[in-house]
């Protein structure tokens, strides 16, 4: 097409335009298409119309799919725009290879589906992106892949903080266990774990099924119990060996839990052990 006619369909187009030197014959019609596709190429990333370029050496690429992934599994959607984002600009410079950048982001795609697929519902893989080219332009492949993104990292930033949350409940009841005999308390605990005391009480119950209070009774009540069946001990030692601070509390909770007391359990574990009520 003569430079005149190129001009004007591009003036006409809302896509990237790329245009070769003027040729004649089919013998070179094969350098012209990628003639013509190289500067479509550039144009894609500059959002201007292109013609032929010289001959030039590409730098490699400063970014790599293992840094763009480490950053997606860090939540960092903004990062990663950035990262792409001055690749782009360097191919609309022409400092490195359009289809380099195209590659890029093919790889980035599939590592995302491929590495964090248990955080994508139905319909959600990033497959889309891998197909550079099938978008209208470098500026519209970028506002695409951001929205993903933003919905990409927050689900990664919840699924990370419910880990972290899941691991210092963990490390709560474990604190619990070993200190159920001391006097104990939610504050003393969550205060150990550094969690904010009304969100480690709604937590608690969650991963646990149970509130503090529950949790901490159980252990205090399974330890009256082995005590009641392997000591001669008297019941109110026991109640105080076992974490509780006052008889009659431990004596209702005792038989609340247990349906005895603690001297009617003794007696039905062991009938000829001693009463030590």
């Amino acid at each position: 097409m003569p430079r005149e006619g190129a001009a004007e369909l591009a003036a006409l187009l809302t896509v990237p335009v790329g245009r070769g030197s003027e040729h004649t014959g089919p013998e070179s019609l094969h350098l012209c298409y990628q003639q013509a596709r190289a500067a479509w190429q550039r144009s894609f990333f500059t959002g201007e119309p292109c013609g032929e370029l010289p001959p030039q050496a590409f730098q490699p690429l400063a970014v790599s799919v293992e840094q763009l992934t480490g950053l997606a599994g860090l939540s960092q959607g903004q990062e990663i725009l950035q990262l792409l984002g001055s690749e782009g600009a360097r191919a609309a410079r022409g400092e490195v290879d359009p289809e380099e950048v195209a590659g890029l982001c093919a790889r980035f795609a599939q590592r995302l589906g491929k590495d964090y697929s248990q955080f994508m519902g139905e319909g959600e893989e990033p497959r889309r992106f891998a197909a550079l080219w099938d978008f209208p332009c470098w500026t519209q492949y970028l506002d695409a892949l951001g929205q993903w993104l933003d919905g990409f990292c927050g689900r990664t930033a919840q699924e990370f903080a419910d880990y972290e949350n899941k691991q210092k409940i963990r490390q709560a009841a474990q604190y619990i266990q070993q200190h159920f005999r001391e006097p104990l308390s939610m504050t003393v605990v969550s205060n150990h774990v550094s969690m904010n005391y009304s969100l480690f009480s709604l937590l608690f119950k969650q991963y646990t099924g149970v509130n503090f209070s529950g949790y901490l009774q159980e252990l205090r009540i399974s330890e009256a119990k082995r005590l009641l069946e392997e000591t001669d001990w008297r019941v109110n030692e026991i109640c105080r060996r076992a974490g509780f601070s006052d008889d009659k509390h431990f004596l209702k909770v005792f038989k609340a839990a247990v349906g005895f007391s603690p001297t009617e359990y003794r007696r039905a574990k062991a009938p000829t052990r001693k009463d030590g009520e």
